[in-house]
């Protein structure tokens, strides 16, 4: 498609006699700016200025043409080849053509211009091959606001290489650096199918209506990406939803995932965007289930887990020290099987919510070693709140047990009462994170009842702070302390039928 003035100088040299040789064509012509768009694409150079020139024996050619392409300054040269037209052009690229051609808003992830080498090809001799355009860049003068492998900074260079080629439909593959390799499909202005390899040598593109993100990954963290492509898609709005939009697929390993507080390595995750939002699961040696990240930012993402297995505290170092309350997500977790080192608790739900001065986790109902945490029956939360550098933990719910004798074996506790049925409703405060909690800090209170069980004679040295808590119902310290010896009334254990009570902690 081209429009525009020109001037046109001929000399022509025609025999007049039928098979005659010496014949020659010598065609100049002046461009004034002239604008010419590739078909079915926003790809157009206009304001041409410069002499195209046509000599038999040699083609189509000229030196030096200046215009615009894509908006920016450019200077193009043209040589006729045996099967096509060659033109290279030396030119800028700036982020207003990538929000143009891809239809987003780039200008908080793509900042500044680069200067681009490109190349069209037009073929002479075959009709049906396509027309192609190649550009090469070193993106210098660009950054590039992605979490690795992606970002780039200002001065930095990274090579790219991006060729389309055009035909009923555009044919677009972009080469970055080492390792990402993209295959898009375009048709009418519309991406129909696309295909991001990172290190992977895949190349199949998926079904109309996909993009699929495959290969491998050194390092994901979900904070950063969910901050980086939320401008991007709060900039598409619903058309990520509409039925003729792109929808997104993947299938990744990933060394070191980072996710709702979690760091998990060696991860295989797999995905899709769904109605209501990124749908992944994720399975690797510490966690196994699904999540999913709301499109709604109000709504908490939620972990519907099979498997979630911590180090034990030693294993851990002191990461957990460092961790800040008002840094955790916002979520809904439930896990089936949680572990800690070689320990299985049980299962596990709770809503964490944060706060402007930490974390609110609500709605907690665990069943651990056979000690249950909250449930239906009572609202059990816990506050982790972290101002002017000091912390502080505040718990209001309850614990219910069958046995407690086997609740204190599970959790490998001296055995010094059982029971039929126990329930402790507590509301206790402390400072210091909630796995810092100590009798001696502690602030508070906690009621109980007790149903049909027996107390046994504490094991000797039995200075665990738990023991400590609970010896405080333990018949046989109370009758130590007041010198009595009942020593065989403990050796079947002393029964009872119910007990109720109430502590008051105050430190």
């Amino acid at each position: 498609d081209i429009s525009g003035d020109s001037q046109i100088n001929l000399d022509l040299t025609i025999p007049l006699s039928a098979g005659a040789a010496g014949g020659s064509y010598h065609v100049d012509t002046r461009l004034s700016q002239v604008r010419m768009a590739l078909p079915d694409s926003e790809f157009a150079f206009e304001q041409l200025q410069g002499v195209l020139s046509y000599r038999n024996g040699k083609g189509l050619f000229s030196r030096e043409i200046k215009g615009r392409f894509w908006d920016e300054p450019m200077i193009a040269s043209l040589v006729t080849k045996q099967d096509n037209l060659s033109v290279d052009i030396n030119g800028r690229l700036s982020r207003s053509v990538l929000d143009k051609f891809l239809n987003l808003s780039l200008d908080q992830v793509f900042q500044g211009k680069t200067d681009v080498q490109a190349n069209v090809l037009v073929p002479l001799e075959d009709s049906t091959s396509p027309l192609r355009l190649t550009m090469n860049s070193q993106l210098q003068g660009v950054v590039i606001n992605l979490p690795a492998p992606f970002g780039k900074e200002l001065d930095s260079r990274r090579g790219i290489t991006s060729t389309v080629e055009f035909s009923d439909h555009l044919d677009i593959e972009v080469s970055m650096g080492e390792g990402i390799q993209a295959h898009l499909i375009q048709k009418d202005g519309v991406l129909v199918r696309g295909l991001l390899a990172l290190d992977s040598k895949q190349t199949a593109l998926p079904e109309v209506g996909q993009f699929m993100v495959t290969g491998h990954l050194e390092h994901f963290s979900l904070s950063e990406w969910q901050s980086a492509v939320s401008p991007l898609l709060s900039d598409a709005g619903d058309t990520i939803d509409s039925d003729e939009s792109l929808k997104p697929v993947f299938d990744i390993k990933i060394d070191e995932l980072d996710v709702a507080g979690l760091s998990v390595e060696q991860a295989m995750v797999t995905g899709r965007y769904q109605d209501e939002g990124w749908q992944i699961g994720v399975n690797s040696d510490l966690v196994a289930g699904q999540i999913l990240i709301p499109q709604d930012t109000a709504s908490p993402m939620v972990l519907d887990l099979e498997r979630l297995s911590l180090p034990t505290p030693t294993e851990a170092g002191g990461d957990a020290d460092a961790l800040d309350p008002m840094s955790l997500p916002h979520l809904q977790l439930s896990v089936k099987n949680f572990s800690v080192g070689n320990k299985l608790f049980g299962e596990a739900s709770f809503l964490m919510e944060p706060q402007s001065n930490g974390v609110r986790i609500s709605g907690i109902d665990a069943n651990l070693l056979g000690l249950q945490v909250g449930g239906e029956e009572y609202d059990t939360s816990l506050e982790w709140t972290l101002e002017d550098g000091r912390h502080r933990t505040l718990v209001d719910g309850l614990l219910r047990a069958g046995d407690l004798g086997d609740v204190m074996e599970a959790w490998g506790l001296p055995e010094i009462l059982d029971s039929d049925e126990a329930h402790f409703f507590t509301e206790m405060t402390w400072p210091g994170r909630p796995w810092e909690i100590s009798t001696t800090t502690m602030k508070g209170t906690m009621s109980l009842q007790l149903q049909k069980g027996r107390f046994y004679q504490a094991p000797k040295g039995a200075t665990k702070q738990m023991i400590r808590l609970i010896s405080l119902f333990n018949f046989d310290n109370w009758m130590r302390r007041l010198r009595l010896d009942f020593s065989d009334l403990f050796e079947e254990g002393m029964s009872y039928d119910e007990m109720h009570g109430g502590l008051i902690f105050d430190e």
